[in-house]
């Protein structure tokens, strides 16, 4: 009899366990994905407001280089900072 009791209570507060553990993993769950929402949309606004930078920095060159060069300067230093954001962001997953 003592065995099977005790084999019971294993079993219960093993269920215990399991509950608790599936409560913090949802409360986690939840916690993660209003992050990764709210990063998302912020890569997105942070996206729009680079683009509008690259557009007025362009519109600012054109008079002084043309079309032409403004694109390219623009070009040139919008794909230098993606590039080294990049380098930032596979240097800091090591």
């Amino acid at each position: 009899m003592w065995r099977i009791r005790g084999l019971s209570e294993y079993i219960v507060k093993l269920a215990d366990l399991a509950e608790a553990e599936g409560r913090a993993l949802r409360a986690g769950s939840v916690r993660v994905a209003i992050s990764l929402s709210l990063a998302l949309g912020g890569a997105l606004v942070l996206c729009g407001g680079i683009a509008f930078l690259g557009w007025g920095v362009f519109e600012l060159l054109r008079p002084a280089l043309g079309t032409g060069g403004a694109a390219l300067l623009c070009g040139v230093v919008l794909a230098g900072a993606g590039a080294g954001l990049l380098w930032r962001a596979g240097k800091a997953a090591r």
